[in-house]
């Protein structure tokens, strides 16, 4: 299934230029503004993860590894993002999904790869990509709760990704949230902003549901 970066784009919500200095006006636009792309994504994690059965997660990091690992190498290599989050090397996920997959005595050389990742070519879709995965960490610990086989991962025992930064990830992701409040100072950044988390929504919603 070839991966969609069209993004279907909803009528956007009134933000004046007033507003965009309020943060948590631009981090409302944002959540509301992504709203539908943020629940697709989400449903097709739920039908792709049986969160009853080891296999199906492991099948699941395998498939998060697949995009993890290019997007990870992609982001890093742009200064708007390392410029800007200026603690990246601490948020790198790739070495966390590596730990859970030796834990289930999987390798990654033959996993397939996506190729199509959102585009990053302004500093303000960089940064709406890493909401969107900023965000999956900050939800990880909820799906981890929700598996229900034995033995139940946990850190360093096949749950290190999902597990997030542990007692951290709250204070991590305002750390990111405020990233985004210096970074947008009118309504053409925050579009862009919006246009980025979109364009990564799609990315993650088309790679998982073609597992």
């Amino acid at each position: 299934m070839p991966l969609a970066l069209a993004v279907e784009i909803a009528p956007e919500a009134s933000v004046t230029e007033s507003q965009v200095s309020d943060s948590q006006s631009v981090r409302m636009h944002l959540r509301e503004q992504t709203r539908p792309a943020h629940e697709r994504a989400e449903a097709a994690v739920m039908r792709a993860l049986n969160r009853c059965s080891k296999d199906s997660y492991v099948r699941y990091l395998e498939r998060v590894f697949g995009l993890y690992s290019p997007l990870e190498a992609k982001l890093l290599a742009v200064p708007a993002y390392t410029e800007r989050v200026t603690d990246f090397a601490q948020r790198r996920k790739v070495p966390w999904l590596l730990d859970d997959l030796r834990h289930f005595g999987r390798g990654v050389r033959s996993l397939p790869l996506c190729t199509t990742l959102p585009d990053l070519t302004h500093t303000h879709a960089v940064l709406g990509t890493a909401y969107v995965f900023e965000g999956a960490t900050l939800g990880g610990p909820v799906l981890l709760g929700a598996l229900a086989f034995e033995p139940a991962p946990a850190p360093a025992r096949g749950g290190t990704f999902l597990s997030g930064y542990g007692p951290s990830t709250a204070e991590r992701w305002r750390g990111f949230t405020r990233v985004l409040d210096q970074a947008v100072t009118n309504t053409s950044e925050l579009t862009r902003l919006v246009h980025g988390a979109r364009q990564a929504f799609a990315v993650f919603e088309d790679w998982i549901a073609a597992s």
